[in-house]
């Protein structure tokens, strides 16, 4: 692993930071309390084979409160080697027969008299309950760990969605910003921008993102309290201010107007839910990026954007700057697909040999792998996709019922 795949992983997974802390600690923590009850049944089963009772005598008694009430007990017994003092958790009746000073009978593992229990009111015999309670969480967190150490430290990888039907001029598209798709279609990216900003208890409102641009020198409005408004000036200037990394605004429009407050007044036309001027505000959406699908495309577009897409993508693995060794490729040619028509489950790979591309035409129930190897491509026909990234495409024509500006 080198410093620069180091870089990359941390852009690709910055968002990810928490988790890669909690799930461990989770897997932990449930690892350490899972063998503590399969302690505790193990030493009750081999109690139960092959014991010793002795008298003991209760010296304390507690009362504990929880989602179950119990009785912490302290009971001291004679063994071979000495007297023992023993704390066990009992039934909550068992303060109600016994009291401090009484004697109870104590069963201890022979040659182990440290190991023992009170018969009939400990609840070691019922471990094997939690035990089945634990182990969903115990699973789903190790599932979790293994996912956040594969993604940290095994092959750079990323999981790409594309899906267009013919002759809707729009395509799903995941992972996508405003930053990316800019560097792909600059044309498309001109006019009044309109985005909307999904608002949240961990994101700021609507109001502190205005300021926010405002302060560092990009004019802009607010509409319906949902979008913020760019005239084309503060537009280009707060496009070229971005990062090409930057994931901010999943969700725009660029709009075909004279000015601000037309695109005001398209925006509105939108929310209202008007049909007549629905169809007209249509018209004037050069460019939209809304629910995870990108709208307003032809056929060229929807092919150079695909191209454009997974060069961006795979080039992003390399740290943004693909090594000379690897050529570009037509990758629409190279799978013989047609990005224009059509729905992929994709996955891109770094690894040492070189980039890796998995494609599952979920139309035809084919998949592909093409791998660059001593600078040059090959395409493999496979059974199936890695296990890693075999979940089939969870996107649907559904998306493109949705209205515009919803």
């Amino acid at each position: 692993m080198t410093l620069s795949s180091l870089r990359v992983r941390g852009n690709l997974h910055k968002d990810r930071l928490f988790s890669l802390y909690v799930a461990p600690v989770m897997l932990l923590f449930f690892v350490a309390g899972s063998a503590v009850i399969i302690f505790n049944f193990v030493c009750y089963l081999l109690i139960i084979q092959n014991h010793v009772t002795a008298p003991g005598r209760i010296t304390a008694m507690k009362r504990v409160l929880g989602k179950h009430e119990t009785v912490r007990a302290e009971v001291r017994y004679p063994t071979p080697i000495g007297t023992v003092h023993m704390v066990r958790r009992v039934d909550v009746h068992f303060a109600d027969q016994f009291k401090v000073g009484d004697s109870v009978a104590v069963d201890y593992l022979a040659g182990h008299p440290l190991i023992s229990r009170i018969p009939g009111w400990d609840s070691d015999g019922r471990q094997w309950i939690l035990l089945i309670l634990v182990s969903p969480f115990l699973w789903i967190s190790w599932r979790a760990t293994r996912e956040e150490i594969l993604s940290w430290f095994g092959p750079l990888r990323e999981r790409l969605i594309w899906g267009a039907r013919h002759p809707i001029p729009d395509v799903a598209i995941a992972p996508a910003s405003l930053a990316a798709l800019r560097a792909i279609l600059p044309e498309k990216h001109a006019g009044v921008l309109a985005m909307h900003l999904p608002m949240g208890v961990s994101r700021p409102g609507l109001p502190d993102v205005q300021r926010s641009l405002n302060k560092s020198g990009v004019q802009c409005s607010t509409c319906s309290n949902k979008f913020l408004i760019l005239a084309p000036a503060e537009a280009a200037y707060f496009m070229n201010r971005l990062g090409r990394e930057s994931s901010f605004a999943r969700d725009y429009a660029f709009l075909d107007c004279g000015g601000v407050e037309t695109g005001r007044r398209i925006i509105e036309a939108q929310l209202a839910g008007s049909l007549a001027e629905k169809d007209d505000a249509v018209h004037q959406i050069r460019f939209r990026l809304a629910q995870g699908g990108v709208r307003s495309l032809n056929e060229a577009e929807k092919r150079l954007l695909f191209q454009g897409w997974i060069t961006q993508r795979l080039t992003r693995l390399y740290g943004g700057l693909m090594p000379a060794q690897i050529p570009a490729v037509n990758f629409s040619e190279l799978f013989k697909i047609n990005p224009a028509n059509g729905f992929y489950d994709l996955l891109v790979e770094r690894h040492r040999r070189g980039p890796r591309i998995w494609i599952n035409d979920t139309d035809q129930k084919r998949v592909q792998m093409a791998e660059c190897v001593s600078g040059r491509w090959n395409v493999i026909q496979k059974p199936t996709m890695p296990k890693y990234a075999a979940a089939r495409m969870k996107k649907s024509l559904k998306y493109f019922s949705a209205p515009i500006m919803a």
